[in-house]
């Protein structure tokens, strides 16, 4: 330490010593932009963020907490829209800056190591990392024509094709593999689709459950459908001469027959709706059923003037049409999770088996985070007290979506929103979901989704194919 204070150094922070930058970066670092800010001071710091990273990393000891995507309005003008970067821990808005600001006028159908997955409305995906700037392009996915375009139902209704991907996920970071990453695609709760960077084209599997969750861990990825648990691997022959180009492709599924603990547990009154799968950092998979009921929205949301027009609206409508999905102003809100940790065991003829173990707590250094995004299980125990939310607790957002004539989420918003105490069995809404600051208040669109920030390392050079074009221009939207 007496050689930083040394006359010779002369002040010139830039020139510590490497070994004193790391331990200042041990006390400092709780949010990404602790790194981003220590790394914008000269050269010689940001080498420092990359080694001290890359030793986190290798002991994985560092994950930073998933922060919240929502509507915010810019800084310059007041009228324009965008997604901004909400710390729901400390109830602020982190990054609102031109260089990180989400655009609001596309659907966003997941989150992913850090990228966003937004829809197209050629039904192509756009990877985009908010982070570094960067964007791919992946192939079209295909939707087969629907009741309605057949002419199957009354005009009264319509289809929005973009939110029939429902989520997509990641097997690996782009920026870190960009010759060996993987997505699935989770269509309309009974098709699966696959895509594997260098390939033209999806994969599809034949819709023979109906699935409600897609996840990626430890090397497979995963679905959940009301009875089973179902994990795939997909084997790729080898290469053709074309280079790029992929010869057909055979997708390995396996369905674990999957023993549920009193599946229907829910309490009266209420319904499982949703399930999710939840890797845990000891290596098991949590399966999460939500629990809904409906309840009144004029007694959930403190928004009396926007419900007052909607009664003059149906008073003043005769009735009939879309009108009648909101007379009763009710709204299907959580109640409850139930947790279970899957186990996977042999039966008698050696066949795999899973099981599943009810659990009453995750842990008083655990969290939670359910949504959009790639299901994330967040350990708090080394973080600054400041920093570390309440343990044993889930936070979850609104994604439920329910397509109807004026569009999903019609006509509240997104406001099925908040966090759930297992101990206590509770569910309170965020902060900003309550009106707070930075956000728009509750019935918020597009709905907020979460996001665990990455640090981007100087990237390899990218894969480059017909099929996953990249760029590193936010002009994408």
């Amino acid at each position: 330490m007496s050689s930083i204070c040394h006359a010779d150094h002369g002040g010139n922070w830039a020139s510590l010593p490497r070994e004193i930058l790391i331990l200042i970066l041990e006390r400092l670092v709780a949010e990404v932009t602790d790194y981003i800010h220590f790394a914008a001071v000269c050269k010689n710091w940001l080498s420092a963020v990359y080694d001290h990273y890359h030793s986190q990393q290798v002991h994985k000891k560092t994950q930073f907490l998933p922060e919240l995507l929502l509507p915010v309005k810019t800084n310059d003008d007041e009228s324009e829209l965008h997604r901004g970067f909400y710390n729901a821990i400390l109830d602020r808005i982190i990054f609102n800056t031109p260089q990180l600001r989400v655009p609001c006028n596309k659907r966003c159908c997941g989150s992913s190591l850090g990228w966003l997955i937004f829809t197209e409305e050629s039904l192509e995906l756009l990877l985009f990392n908010p982070f570094s700037g960067v964007s791919i392009h992946l192939p079209q996915v295909v939707i087969p024509p629907t009741q309605e375009e057949n002419n199957a139902v009354e005009d009264d209704y319509f289809y929005d094709h973009q939110y029939a991907i429902q989520k997509v996920v990641l097997s690996a970071d782009p920026c870190k593999s960009p010759d060996n990453y993987e997505a699935l695609a989770l269509l309309d709760h009974s098709t699966l689709a696959f895509f594997r960077c260098g390939q033209s084209s999806w994969i599809y599997l034949k819709p023979n459950h109906l699935y409600e969750e897609v996840a990626y861990f430890d090397g497979y990825f995963y679905a959940a459908s009301h009875a089973s648990l179902v994990r795939f691997d997909v084997i790729c022959l080898p290469r053709t001469s074309a280079g790029n180009a992929y010869q057909d492709q055979e997708i390995d599924v396996s369905v674990l027959p999957t023993v549920l603990i009193d599946y229907d547990r829910a309490m009266q009154g209420t319904w499982v709706h949703k399930a999710y799968l939840v890797g845990t950092p000891q290596g098991k998979i949590l399966w999460v059923d939500r629990c809904y009921t409906f309840k009144n929205v004029e007694v959930i949301r403190d928004d009396s003037r926007r419900i007052a027009g909607y009664r003059e609206n149906i008073e003043g409508g005769g009735g009939g049409g879309p009108i009648n999905i909101i007379e009763t102003m009710d709204h299907q809100f959580t109640v409850n999770f139930n947790v279970y940790e899957v186990n996977e065991d042999e039966d008698d003829d050696g066949n795999t088996e899973a099981h599943m173990r009810d659990l009453d707590e995750l842990g008083d250094d655990a969290v939670v985070f359910l949504g959009q995004n790639n299901s994330e299980m967040v350990s708090t125990g080394d973080l600054p007290a400041e920093y570390k939310p309440r343990g044993n607790c889930i936070y979850y957002m609104d994604d439920s979506i329910h397509i109807i004539k004026e569009g999903a989420y019609y006509p509240f918003g997104a406001v099925d929103m908040g966090v759930y105490d297992l101990e206590d069995h509770s569910c309170k809404p965020l902060k900003t979901i309550s009106g707070g600051q930075g956000g728009q208040g509750k019935g918020l669109m597009p709905p907020p989704i979460w996001i665990v920030p990455q640090i981007n390392l100087p990237p390899r050079r990218f894969h480059n194919s017909e099929s996953a074009q990249t760029s590193s221009s936010r002009d994408q939207f």
